[in-house]
């Protein structure tokens, strides 16, 4: 049920906050709507960004930054495509 309700969001851009990073270069974030939000790329805290939902995680959506920009996840050569 909670996994078919995420899967809805794939596609859409929405807001989130920024929370904190992780040490595989993601950064948790929380959607406008209360979602939990994994955003591929290092962010600064508690920071507002528009993101493009990409994919549903097991208990997350998966983002990037809406812009168009690459962001990097785990390493240097593991590079998500833009998004457009």
């Amino acid at each position: 049920k909670n996994l078919a309700f995420r899967q809805r969001f794939i596609g859409r851009t929405l807001e989130a906050i920024t929370l904190q990073t992780s040490g595989d270069g993601w950064t948790e974030a929380l959607s406008d709507n209360y979602l939990k939000v994994r955003l591929a790329g290092r962010h600064e805290a508690n920071k507002i960004l528009k993101v493009d939902i990409t994919e549903t995680g097991n208990e997350d959506l998966v983002a990037v930054a809406s812009g168009g920009a690459l962001c990097y996840a785990g390493s240097d050569r593991e590079i998500l495509k833009r998004i457009s």
